[in-house]
């Protein structure tokens, strides 16, 4: 990863470095090093907004939310905003950016994602209990659009026993 952002730099390519730099900060957020994740992603956000793909900008807008979420369950929110603590009015801002992206990329499976991460957000929040209900219904709906569809890229319908999977993997092996 830092070859590639290295190399990137080396020979000019931007929205390169800046995908580079958006996996890097998925990589410290899994780590655990929240604000380190989110001054790389700071640092070259608006790069990927600007030249990379609308599913890399999504990704971005995704962790930047993540980092936000996981700053305010370590409680590490400083002081309160109207709507709720900074950390997750800047989640949910940032979410609803994320969505936006992920759903212009028909991205089914990442826009269920955020809807599951704005249910749990809104969780949090006093009074948001409607906004909840409803984000999680939408999450529900599209977890169920993303299984069909990815049975329906895989060719095999939905298999209840080791019988129908056997024989969908027999009739998939077999053509090839």
């Amino acid at each position: 990863l830092l070859e590639c952002i290295s190399l990137a730099e080396g020979h000019g390519i931007g929205p390169l470095r800046s995908a580079a730099m958006v996996g890097l900060a998925r990589v410290h957020l899994g780590m655990g090093r929240v604000r380190r994740a989110r001054s790389v992603l700071s640092g070259d956000l608006g790069g990927v907004l600007e030249h990379c793909h609308v599913r890399d900008q999504g990704e971005a807008l995704l962790t930047l939310a993540k980092c936000h979420l996981a700053s305010h369950s370590a409680g590490d929110d400083g002081g309160g905003e109207e709507g709720g603590p900074p950390s997750l009015a800047s989640a949910l801002r940032e979410l609803d950016r994320s969505l936006a992206a992920f759903e212009e990329a028909d991205d089914v499976r990442r826009a269920a994602e955020v809807h599951y991460l704005r249910a749990r957000a809104f969780h949090l929040l006093p009074g948001r209990e409607a906004e909840r209900d409803d984000v999680a219904a939408e999450f529900v709906r599209l977890s169920k659009e993303a299984r069909s569809r990815s049975v329906a890229r895989e060719g095999c319908a939905v298999v209840s026993n080791w019988d129908e999977l056997r024989t969908c993997v027999s009739a998939r092996t077999a053509r090839g």
